[in-house]
């Protein structure tokens, strides 16, 4: 279905590391991650920041360390 990334998320991927690409739609403002970042972050951190989960003074904190 059209919508069933609507509120994002990860890429489903049959084989780990196929690397297929799966063509997208996406909208002015919206910002793609690459696998490599996804493996290294993990997807809980990473959806954790799509549903607006982590405190954003803290996340800023972080990138001026």
């Amino acid at each position: 279905s059209g919508n069933a990334f609507r509120k994002g998320g990860r890429i489903p991927n049959d084989m780990d590391m196929k690397m297929e690409p799966v063509p997208i739609m996406a909208h002015e403002g919206e910002y793609v991650i690459r696998p490599e970042a996804v493996k290294h972050y993990g997807v809980g951190l990473l959806s954790a920041i799509n549903k607006r989960k982590i405190d954003r003074k803290k996340a800023r904190g972080l990138l001026s360390a």
